[in-house]
């Protein structure tokens, strides 16, 4: 092989020339863009499970939180309570002080406290040390099982049980095994069966939803709603503030609601979520952008949000979390913005949100311009992206062959 002679120059700002010699230009006809055929993008959905074959003690997970630092937490039906950092699993049973391995609520407080509930063994609270079971009175059993939670402001905390009624703790009484007081609200106000979902309202009352319908506390007394315009209210299973300040309720009958209150009564517009469909919630969770997330009993997960122009957009998602009739028991968003969804049978599902793939063209360059147009130099010539849909600019037969390595 002969060998390569030459010389590399080096051009700095001191020996760079003024002007270069270039080819004279050709000025070339450019063909229409056209849209390209059989490339259009799609919306994928980005998630991962997480189920015991990553360390979660068990695939049925009936509850979830987030606390302040971030770490989340997952009860499960039967295998106790699950710290995940991120990474790994640490699983909490009555062997570290849990009083009962089925955990069906967990919430946390302004302390850093996490507040447990079980189905058999009561309440329980977590000081990130100890586990330390918290009588509210009678003995613990099945219809004592704490369900439910809110905290005030002033850090008063109200928990709902199966069948014991509501429970209103005084952070001004220590806290400590055994002694400390309670105020029960039970029959003889109104409330009957499970409080399933308790929250402040933006006109300062307390809003309760048992077995019976909506209660409505104004700090003197309950007053309970059976239904609101022709809306059954004997089935709410959740119930999230909106950043309008307006309630939505999630049925068990089927579909949303949302709840506006004022001095003259209320108002309440139902929505069935999907047309002609039943889709039974069990918990919502209102995002910081004021979408609302759905965990249904046969649809799976549902992102619903509601435009100005007052029409529902409904995305559903159960696609990614796994088969179509998946149950969705509850829902979490970590710090990152992340939701976790928690299955019957399946773990818990981390979705990331949805973002477009799939134009299968071999593109060299990418760059967009001053409108937002998005342009792409492609091995046949140039495309553009409107937002919808990539379009090219096709060559004339008796043109040669165009690659734009830069655009």
């Amino acid at each position: 092989m002969k060998e390569a002679k030459g010389r590399i120059t080096l051009i700095t700002a001191a020996n760079a020339p003024n002007s270069l010699t270039l080819a004279p230009s050709v000025l070339v006809e450019a063909p229409p863009f056209v849209p390209l055929e059989g490339e259009t993008g799609e919306v994928v959905q980005h998630a991962r499970t997480w189920n015991t074959e990553d360390g979660l003690p068990a695939d049925y997970v009936l509850s979830a939180y987030a606390d302040d630092s971030g770490t989340l937490w997952f009860g499960t039906n039967g295998s106790g309570l699950a710290r995940f950092d991120g990474r790994s699993f640490t699983t909490f049973t009555t062997a570290h002080g849990l009083p009962d391995n089925i955990i069906v609520f967990i919430g946390g407080d302004r302390k850093g406290n996490l507040w447990i509930g079980t189905s058999t063994g009561g309440l329980c609270r977590y000081d990130g040390l100890t586990f330390v079971p918290v009588p509210l009175g009678d003995e613990p059993d099945l219809w004592s099982a704490i369900i439910s939670m809110w905290e005030d402001a002033d850090g008063t905390l109200w928990f709902g049980t199966r069948r014991r009624g509501l429970y209103r703790y005084d952070p001004s009484t220590p806290l400590r095994t055994g002694g400390q007081r309670f105020t029960n609200y039970l029959e003889a106000e109104g409330l009957v069966g499970y409080i399933r979902a308790i929250v402040r309202g933006a006109d300062g009352a307390l809003w309760v939803a048992h077995r019976k319908g909506l209660a409505r506390f104004d700090g003197e007394r309950f007053t309970t709603y059976e239904e609101a315009s022709g809306t059954k209210l004997n089935e709410v299973r959740s119930i999230v503030l909106g950043r309008d300040s307006a309630l939505w309720l999630g049925h068990y009958t089927g579909g949303v609601s949302r709840l506006v209150t004022a001095s003259d009564g209320m108002q309440l517009t139902h929505y069935p979520v999907i047309d002609e469909e039943v889709v039974r919630v069990n918990h919502l969770l209102m995002d910081p952008n004021g979408v609302l997330w759905i965990a249904s009993a046969d649809h799976g997960a549902l992102r619903f949000e509601m435009p100005n122009d007052g029409t529902p957009r409904v995305e559903r998602i159960h696609a990614t979390l796994g088969r179509e009739a998946d149950e969705i028991r509850w829902i979490a968003q970590d710090r990152q913005g992340d939701l976790w969804f928690c299955m019957s049978f399946s773990g818990v599902v981390q979705y990331h949100g949805s973002a477009f793939t799939g134009f299968p063209f071999l593109a060299t360059s990418l760059a967009e311009d001053a409108e937002g147009v998005i342009w792409a130099g492609i091995y046949r010539g140039l495309a553009r992206f409107d937002g919808q849909a990539f379009a090219e600019q096709r060559l004339m037969p008796d043109h040669e062959v165009w690659n734009y390595s830069w655009v």
